[in-house]
């Protein structure tokens, strides 16, 4: 068995994992990043929408023309009876298409002389010392010893999960707050149906139509038909519930009742965590970052970017604590990544979380009151697509109070879900600034508890 040492291991060279790979290694430290996928096939293979702000604040260049599969498209909103939409221009979200762009990350990765990236690596084992730190992480040829151990493996955990103290503390997500998404882009065989299709909707090609709670609270079938009628692109996603269709069942629904699609060109599912970001996101010798962490902006199970910006936060540390000459596997290390990570997503990623769990109880036609009555307006959608806090917009405000008196018992539910805002926001600000493992178990259950 071939021994093989490294300042870092990252497992999972997704987006998140080849970015952190990147800016470790320009930074001098040695890092080698492991996937269990074939080379071109980590990470990531569909369209996944990510807001332009975010590449800014993860130190990344904007996308380039190869990586973009759509830009500033107008996006309507559409309730499931059909009956009731609100739209917006979207010009701050783009549509990447993740294979290009995760390429791009892994070559940035490669072409450092410290990183060394491996495929096919499926970690099997680890040694774990008498204070629960890993010291090496083993597959079937190969072991691999580092200071700090990186899971961006996903849903799989495979660091968290043989970690005792995150495994204590990390519980898993319950099956009931897993978003089953898929994603898919396909031919359009006939575009005369097409055209017909979008002149029902009344929408023009290019356009972003979303339909939400089409399959129960939290669901939502997505569909884009590219400009030149050429291709059709689908986002779908529901949750993990026994007699609730899985987004790739939505999509073969679609397909089933309208021939003029034809086969799939690419894309790809996957299970999605629903939750807020766990509290402890490090132990001695471990980050977790991305779903592994749970941080996904769970309103619409968006995690690619805050993958992204959780890559560049822990990065930032290592590097800082590199430079000071620490351990780099230490608590000390390791905590302001953390603390930092909380204190600028905390508070975003609990409320997303409050607003996924609303979503999640709402009816059809609750669904249609929130958006004929105007209380999903064009800012709380642009907010939501934007993964920012909603602010209240004054030129908006009549038009949703209006809405609140046409619906009381939706507005009762509604008015107690606010009042959980400021608690929440208030609970959040309580991470602690220095290592305390016990003001952090109280943080997340504070949480908890307005959630």
């Amino acid at each position: 068995m071939k021994t093989h040492r490294s300042d870092v291991l990252i497992i999972g060279a997704g987006p998140a994992g080849a970015h952190l790979a990147s800016l470790l290694g320009r930074a001098g430290l040695t890092v080698i990043l492991l996937d269990k996928n074939p080379a071109g096939e980590a990470g990531a293979q569909w369209v996944n929408g990510i807001p332009l702000w975010v590449f800014e604040q993860a130190g990344l260049d904007k996308p380039g023309p190869d990586e973009v599969h759509g830009a500033g498209a107008r996006f309507t909103l559409i309730d499931p009876t059909h009956q009731a939409r609100v739209s917006i221009l979207a010009p701050f979200l783009l549509d990447i298409d993740m294979r290009e762009f995760g390429a791009r990350l892994l070559r940035t990765a490669e072409s450092s002389p410290n990183v060394q990236v491996f495929h096919e690596i499926l970690i099997q084992s680890f040694d774990i010392d008498t204070h629960g730190r890993p010291q090496r992480a083993y597959s079937q040829n190969d072991c691999f010893q580092a200071e700090l151990f990186v899971d961006v493996s996903g849903l799989a955990a495979v660091v968290r999960k043989n970690t005792p103290f995150l495994k204590e503390l990390c519980p898993g997500v319950e099956p009931t707050d897993l978003c089953r998404a898929a994603q898919e882009v396909r031919h359009i065989n006939n575009p005369l149906g097409a055209l017909e299709f979008l002149e029902i909707q009344k929408a023009q090609s290019g356009e972003i139509l979303s339909w939400v709670g089409i399959a129960g609270g939290f669901s939502l079938l997505r569909v884009q038909i590219s400009q030149d009628l050429k291709t059709i692109a689908f986002l779908t996603g529901t949750r993990a519930l026994f007699g609730v269709p899985s987004g790739a069942k939505l999509i073969q629904n679609f397909v089933a009742k309208n021939p003029w699609v034809g086969d799939k060109i690419f894309g790809g599912q996957r299970a999605i965590p629903l939750r807020f970001p766990y509290g402890n996101l490090i132990a001695p010798g471990v980050a977790l970052v991305g779903d592994s962490a749970c941080q996904v902006y769970s309103a619409h199970g968006s995690g690619i970017g805050m993958g992204l910006l959780a890559a560049k936060q822990l990065a930032v540390t290592v590097i800082e604590a590199a430079h000071r000459g620490q351990d780099l596997g230490s608590l000390t290390a390791l905590w302001p990544y953390a603390y930092e990570f909380h204190k600028q997503y905390g508070a975003l990623l609990a409320v997303s979380d409050l607003s996924r769990r609303f979503s999640q109880t709402l009816s059809p036609y609750e669904v249609h009151q929130m958006i004929a009555g105007g209380m999903m307006t064009e800012g709380v959608l642009k907010s939501s697509l934007l993964q920012q806090q909603p602010e209240v917009a004054l030129g908006e405000l009549p038009q949703q109070i209006r809405g609140l008196f046409t619906a009381p018992g939706l507005a009762v539910r509604l008015g107690l879900l606010f009042a959980k805002v400021p608690k929440i926001l208030w609970a959040a600000r309580q991470y602690p600034e220095q290592p305390d493992l016990q003001k952090v178990i109280a943080y997340e259950r504070r949480l908890l508890k307005w959630l």
